[in-house]
């Protein structure tokens, strides 16, 4: 019997890549999205579609609407976040990965499945300390100790995509024929990508460098 996966599927690129590499693998996968604070609704029907897509056995949403990103939940003069906020990305959640793992391995222990697979990659490491490796190894070993059954039959997060910037994370989907066109990355909250945040900007430059069309449409831009 083929092993199982759980997806944590934002409806990006990265997570999408991760979806169809799992898929490769033979895994029987299962994915797991998470709506929080002023999330656009165009993510959720992103991961909603390459689940579907890509065959998965079941895709499940769990609201969190407690969590906001720092732009969206100002921290307090007097924290640590507030004092180095210049140096914080906006889109920083605290503790977003505790979260949202712990959440991922509960559902996946419950559904029998061995692997938790994340889209993180080489350039998240900088911006977000709860997307290392350091973090992960971890974190496994807290299931590993934390969960009933320990290492026969705790869950373990698996982030193959940890070693590649996000033009190899490109090329790699394009390998694996994730349908890119499915996919949502802007910060933005309108229909069309804005092409301006953070997100877009290192999604366009990837396509860019890889000489290939990316087939969303922004602001001003439709696509071919």
């Amino acid at each position: 019997m083929h092993d199982r996966a759980m997806v944590l599927l934002s409806g990006g690129i990265d997570s999408a890549v991760c979806l169809w590499w799992a898929v490769n693998q033979g895994f029987i996968t299962h994915t797991l999205s998470f709506d929080y604070h002023l999330r656009n609704p165009r993510e959720r029907d992103a991961a909603t579609a390459l689940s579907k897509a890509a065959g998965t056995k079941s895709h499940e949403i769990i609201d969190l609407p407690f969590l906001k990103e720092l732009v969206d939940n100002p921290a307090s003069p007097e924290s640590v976040l507030a004092k180095r906020f210049d140096n914080i990305p906006p889109a920083y959640i605290p503790s977003r990965n505790a979260i949202f793992y712990s959440l991922a391995a509960s559902r996946a222990q419950i559904l029998d499945t061995k692997w938790i697979v994340g889209g993180h990659h080489r350039e998240d490491h900088q911006r977000f300390p709860d997307s290392t490796n350091t973090f992960f190894d971890l974190f496994n070993e807290l299931l590993r100790i934390g969960t009933w059954g320990g290492t026969d039959t705790s869950p373990k997060v698996r982030t193959p995509l940890s070693k590649l910037n996000k033009r190899e994370v490109i090329q790699l989907g394009r390998t694996l024929g994730v349908p890119f066109q499915l996919t949502w990355s802007c910060y933005g909250k309108d229909e069309i990508a804005c092409g301006t945040c953070p997100a877009c900007i290192s999604r366009v430059e990837a396509f860019s460098a890889e000489d290939m069309i990316d087939p969303i449409s922004y602001v001003g831009k439709r696509k071919s």
